[in-house]
């Protein structure tokens, strides 16, 4: 009887220990335990952290998620691999730890104290859609659980997935924590890849043929289609999202019959492929057809022409500042030196921009990544895009700080620092046409006065936010509403909070990962580009630990501990899942000036012709909203495009004029030549003939005929 009683208290211990290794507690960074998961692939170790709460009868606290962190989905692009495609990675033949995020692919930073790494090739899986519990390993799925080959389960059905590809001005897709999205039942993926002159550069040509980046994603995108199952997710129901360079990605990914099968919708954060220098069309076939869209099409090819730099140029400058005359030279030298070269050819462009992005490649590969949008639509279920308030205001304000000795007087800004802008914005080599400068200035610095420097730097943000966001936001929602391509849903982020009493703002900015303390008298509050990212994912400092923003005002703790942040927070994590669940954002309900929550507005789809509706995403003002930027969007894509048109169509002419002037003159040139040697032969035969005695040449003639030969004369 002891004995059993022994046997039975040891097989109670040894059951505590198999439950406490997997509900182990280890507290600090957020993490409170670990997790050894088996997938289709092999083994692979997570840490299971706790999901951010919201205000909502405690709704989220104490909720654990899976964080599977530095997944590699492709080989190392090192040494003689870089700038090739690199090579999936589909199997593991050990087990894999993923407890920590991997360095950031390298690129241009301002934080020079960055850890990046050229072996980047990672992604990040997020989800609740595990069964840690050891006593269901080894049996095999029923009922609502499904089974790995290893035997580890997931619940079903399996969830949406929403893959996130981070934009080139960010830290990473490490960077990106998914505590706040995990309050939903999705999957989250994030992708790194490669960015900048390490992702894109290409000389043109077969040998170079760039788009290594894209085809890392696409590789990212077919690893999850293959492996996602394992961790909950549903490779037939993936969402496709990014921010910025990261949204251009997504969007032209789309256009690709390659992609198709990859994912069926779109989300789009601040970017489309339709975007200022989102893309390169150098590598296009030249008999390209568009149909209802020729002549448009036609006139734009012209402009791209006209003002973008060529992928060669960009290859050429390189081996210049680096000292090097071919690629085996390029592939010798660290990345820390290409980075110098791609910062050097980048110095004057806007803060956040690169000049080393995607192509057409149709013509340098024998199976082309990109082929060019608007051959049609693409085939997507619903598509979700948006911008926030202020754009351009990060760029506007980093700009008049360089350029303050150009931007103190109207009189400069219109004919120095508009110029030099306009140039940068349109990465163009030639001089920007007056006409073009002054249409500008009168549409953003008509109305101000010297000495209103918040005003200036006001209108400098939504001039660089019309232009390079707002109106490609227009023109691609324009697009696919003509196209028919599935539901799109619209909207604008202008949620800022205010700290204290009075016109105090402050938004937080991912690209440095500092607050902002802005206080323009009587402008309304900025909320700049990226600002609602922060609302959605726990950004931290390049994926080497979470970062924990503070209230720069006071000693508070974050600003995002407040009510109302956390209520914007989780109306933008119900809209990601409700969008990737089925294909319609729904907002939660919103506040009132009563405090209380009252029903939200139904989000209304665009429609085929008629208003363009948007949904504010907001505390106090949410709601819909019609033909947002509508009139800023038809300036720069009707007004501004057609100078840039009259001025490409006058510069040909001009072209034109030189040729043919100069082919006259040659012509009248050739013609009078022919006309003086002809007049100077006949002046010379002329001349002969006077010198001739031609009747004593016929008596001569005459009489040698007359006088017989003597024929005897030899004898």
């Amino acid at each position: 009887m002891i004995i059993k009683l022994l046997c039975i208290v040891c097989l109670v211990e040894f059951t505590l220990v198999l439950a406490q290794s997997d509900e182990q507690t280890v507290r600090g960074g957020g993490t409170h335990g670990f997790l050894t998961h088996y997938t289709n692939m092999g083994t692979i170790t997570g840490t299971i952290e706790y999901i951010d709460s919201y205000p909502a009868a405690g709704a989220g606290q104490n909720q654990e998620y899976f964080s599977f962190r530095g997944i590699r989905y492709g080989t190392a692009p090192l040494r003689e691999e870089r700038w090739m495609e690199a090579k999936p990675v589909l199997t593991w033949d050990r087990d894999v730890d993923a407890t920590q995020a991997k360095p950031a692919c390298p690129r241009v930073r301002e934080n020079t104290a960055q850890v990046m790494n050229e072996d980047c090739l990672f992604l990040n899986v997020y989800t609740k859609n595990l069964i840690k519990s050891r006593s269901n390993f080894d049996q095999p799925g029923m009922g609502n659980v499904a089974t790995t080959s290893r035997g580890q389960s997931v619940q079903l059905p399996l969830r949406p997935v929403i893959v996130f590809i981070p934009g080139y001005d960010s830290n990473g897709a490490g960077s990106f924590g998914a505590k706040k999205l995990m309050r939903e039942d999705i999957v989250i993926v994030t992708i790194e890849y490669r960015v900048g002159i390490l992702g894109f550069l290409s000389d043109g040509y077969e040998s170079v043929p760039g788009n290594y980046g894209v085809s890392d994603i696409m590789m990212a995108l077919k690893w999850i289609q293959n492996a996602i199952a394992s961790y909950g997710g549903n490779p037939r129901q993936v969402t496709l999202a990014g921010h910025d360079q990261g949204a251009t990605m997504a969007h032209i990914l789309s256009f690709q019959s390659s992609a198709a099968s990859l994912f069926h919708q779109v989300i789009l954060l601040s970017g489309s492929s339709f975007c200022p220098g989102a893309f390169s069309r150098y590598g296009e076939k030249s008999n390209i057809g568009y149909s209802s869209f020729q002549s448009e099409e036609e006139k734009q090819i012209e402009i791209e022409k006209y003002y973008s730099i060529s992928p060669y140029t960009l290859y050429k400058k390189v081996l210049s500042i680096i000292g090097c005359s071919n690629l085996k030279c390029l592939k010798e030298k660290s990345f820390q030196e290409l980075l110098t070269a791609e910062r050097e050819i980048q110095k004057k462009s806007l803060f956040g921009r690169t000049l080393f992005t995607p192509m057409i490649d149709e013509t340098l590969r024998p199976s082309p990544i990109l082929r060019p949008p608007r051959r049609g639509a693409p085939a997507l279920s619903s598509i979700l895009i948006g911008s926030t308030l202020n754009e351009g205001h990060t760029m506007a304000e980093k700009y008049v700080q360089e350029n303050s000795g150009i931007v103190g007087s109207l009189k400069s800004i219109k004919e120095q620092a508009l110029p030099d802008l306009l140039k940068s914005m349109t990465s163009t080599t030639r001089s920007i046409p007056k006409e073009m400068v002054e249409i500008v200035y009168r549409q953003y610095f008509g109305e101000l006065s010297d000495g209103q420097t918040n005003e200036i730097t006001y209108a400098f943000g939504e001039l660089i936010g019309d232009y390079l966001v707002n109106s490609c936001v227009y023109e691609t929602i324009n697009y696919h509403r003509m196209k028919g391509s599935g539901h799109i849903y619209a909207y604008v982020f202008s949620h800022s909070p205010d700290l204290t009493p009075g016109n105090v703002q402050q938004s937080f900015n991912p690209s440095n990962n500092q607050f902002r303390v802005n206080t323009p008298p009587g402008l309304p509050p900025i909320v700049t580009s990226g600002d609602e990212l922060n609302y959605i994912w726990d950004i931290s400092t390049g994926g080497r630990g979470p970062y924990i923003p503070t209230n720069p005002l006071s000693n508070e703790a974050s600003i995002f501990d407040r009510y109302e942040d956390l209520l914007v927070s989780k109306n933008l994590t119900n809209i990601w899942h409700e969008f990737a669940k089925t294909g319609t954002p729904v907002p939660v309900p919103r506040s009132t000036n009563l405090g209380n929550l009252e029903p939200h507005e139904t989000w209304l789809p665009i429609g085929q012709s008629g208003p363009i509706y948007y949904y504010n995403i907001s505390l106090h003002r949410a709601g819909m909203i019609a033909d947002y930027k509508k009139l800023e969007a038809r300036f720069w894509l009707n007004q501004v495009d057609f100078i840039q048109a009259l001025a490409v169509t006058i510069f040909n002419l001009r072209g034109f004029i030189v040729s043919t002037a100069t082919l006259s003159a040659l012509l009248l040139g050739s013609v009078a030549a022919m006309a003086f040697l002809i007049w100077r032969l006949k002046k010379k035969n002329k001349k002969l003939d006077s010198g001739r005695n031609y009747s004593s040449w016929l008596a001569n003639m005459n009489s040698s005929a007359q006088t017989p030969p003597n024929i005897n004369q030899c004898s």
